[in-house]
């Protein structure tokens, strides 16, 4: 508790110089200025306003989710102390909520007179559900470290809730701490109500900002997950007209949100585009430093995002029961096996959502070859081939049927798998005709040595082929989330056993960007791809992982 009174004391002298204090009104809410803060006022039980903007959809004593569990019995208010005393019950324990006026905040505590019956143990909380159209997705600090607001769930003790914006910004703070995640219903901050104890169990302070600053224009193209602090980062602004200017300035933000000028960095200037415009873009790789960051263009301001020694990782595992429950028609199961083929020969992942023993990227690839199988087009004969050869041990009847399904097919990509199915050489000659060298590259680690020879041979036209993409885009990658897949794939395919050919920085900006095209941080950008960009964002997910490793960056 020391711990929290200094905390809070320090947030309270810095946030009272700019905002006024929070006072109980007739109504029995806290107001100033600007900011509001209820505490079981009708339908949104405790909720949070700023403006005119309900920031919760409904907040207090929560019961195994259920957040109307407990009704109000009495209100006791204090309006020359500014504070407020509420009794809940749930028909059988009572317990109180307290609300106080401190400075620009109020102090929202849980007080019990005796200990949580054992029918509640474990299962209560005081929570609060923020809108995910307003949270989700955007940026916090937590404990002082900038943090992206997705369905990840993170813990802490102090929490900053949109520090880009200072007419929304909230601060909380918690002495027995809390965690915070989100989803489509919303983004839940809770503090667990503790067994066998009285007394206050649990006390956040809440400061809304209550400040009013002017509304932002379009802002410039960032990666809103953020970036690593070695990697190269870049601002790109877009403009059909007007004169773009020759410098950017770089804010870090803190945690009270105000901007302090970090770096002038120099702008590119690309000439206009078939799409009429011209882009302005920013390279602002030398921000190493730890923090969360914005950048203006004129009087144009970027969202916020994140620099960090640690993004994007697990965000594969959020994708792979989503994939794991799609259905799967004929049409796309050729295109997904392959997917699967390349997921699984490079990174393995056997993470078991089901619970069944086998790894998920076996059984959704067992179900692509099933529906292959009953498909008489031998279009699909490389994903049948290439299931076959990774499936022997798991279903070996099927994978028997669908190499012998496949071996009249005279299409080189699908020689190769033959050939690594089953050694015989005859494969070998066709298979050496392939056109796709992406492909050739990612089989790479399977061929003989002769083969292996015609790949390093190839391998600098290759990277130069894929630089040259990206230094044709002022975004540095392709635009569209399949294509960003694809390239950055290949490069991955490339440094994984050519490492010194190419940069793999190339792929540190796709994944963000790649999970950017959404405004959700969260499965519903996910679930709005289609089954094959699933799973090779997957992979890229864990190219993401495995170069950050390798690479130190």
């Amino acid at each position: 508790m020391r711990r929290f009174l200094l905390l809070s004391a320090a947030l309270l002298s810095v946030l009272t110089l700019s905002a006024q204090s929070l006072k109980l009104n007739n109504s029995l809410f806290f107001e100033s200025r600007g900011s509001e803060v209820h505490l079981y006022d009708g339908d949104n039980g405790s909720s949070i306003t700023q403006g005119s903007t309900l920031l919760s959809k409904i907040g207090g004593l929560s019961v195994s989710g259920d957040m109307t569990a407990f009704k109000v019995e009495a209100r006791h208010p204090d309006l020359a102390g500014d504070r407020i005393e509420i009794r809940l019950g749930d028909g059988g324990y009572s317990l109180f909520v307290k609300g106080e006026s401190r400075g620009p905040g109020v102090s929202v505590s849980v007080f019990l007179t005796e200990a949580l019956p054992q029918s509640l143990e474990g299962r209560i909380s005081f929570a609060i559900l923020l809108r995910p159209d307003l949270f989700l997705g955007r940026n916090c600090f937590i404990d002082g470290r900038p943090r992206t607001v997705s369905d990840r769930k993170y813990t802490g003790n102090s929490l900053v809730l949109l520090p880009e914006n200072p007419e929304m910004l909230v601060n909380i703070t918690s002495a027995g701490g809390f965690s915070l995640s989100g989803g489509d219903d919303g983004v839940l901050l809770e503090s667990p109500i503790p067994s066998g104890r009285t007394g206050n169990v649990v006390e956040w302070l809440i400061v809304p900002s209550g400040e009013s600053f002017r509304a932002r224009a379009s802002s410039p193209v960032v990666s809103r997950i953020g970036y690593l602090c070695a990697q190269t980062k870049r601002a790109v602004l877009k403009a059909a007209e007007g004169k773009l200017p020759d410098q950017a300035n770089v804010y870090r933000i803190n945690s009270e949100g105000y901007r302090q000028l970090v770096m002038r960095a120099d702008v590119k200037v690309w000439p206009e585009r078939e799409d009429g415009c011209a882009y302005a873009v920013a390279d602002f790789s030398g921000i190493r430093e730890t923090g969360l960051y914005c950048v203006e263009f004129g009087d144009v301001l970027s969202d916020a995002f994140p620099v960090d020694t640690e993004l994007c990782r697990g965000e594969w595992r959020k994708a792979l029961p989503v994939l794991l429950h799609r259905d799967i028609d004929a049409g796309s199961a050729s295109g997904v096996a392959m997917s699967l083929v390349r997921l699984w020969e490079t990174f393995r992942p056997e993470d078991d959502t089901d619970g069944d023993g086998a790894p998920d990227v076996l059984v959704l690839l067992q179900r692509c070859l099933d529906i292959l199988l009953a498909n008489e087009d031998v279009a699909g004969a490389q994903a049948l081939a290439a299931a076959g050869r990774v499936l022997k041990d798991r279903c070996p009847s099927e994978a028997a049927l669908a190499i012998s399904r496949a071996q009249g097919s005279k299409d080189p990509a699908a020689s190769m798998q033959l050939w690594f199915a089953t050694a015989d050489s005859r494969y070998k000659r066709t298979a050496s005709a392939t056109r796709s060298f992406g492909e050739q590259l990612e089989m790479y680690r399977l061929m003989d040595p002769s083969f292996q020879q015609k790949v390093k041979d190839g391998v600098e036209a290759f990277a130069g082929h894929l630089v040259s993409v990206a230094d044709a885009s002022p975004y540095g990658m392709p635009e569209g989330i399949e294509a960003k897949l694809e390239w950055a794939l290949e490069i991955f395919a490339l440094w994984r056993d050519f490492p010194n050919s190419i940069d793999p920085d190339l792929v540190l900006g796709c994944l963000p960007a790649v999970y950017g095209e959404s405004t959700y941080a969260d499965a519903r950008m996910l679930e709005s791809m289609d089954t094959k960009a699933l799973a090779d964002f997957i992979r890229l997910s864990l190219a993401y992982e495995e170069i950050a490793r390798v690479a130190g960056r």
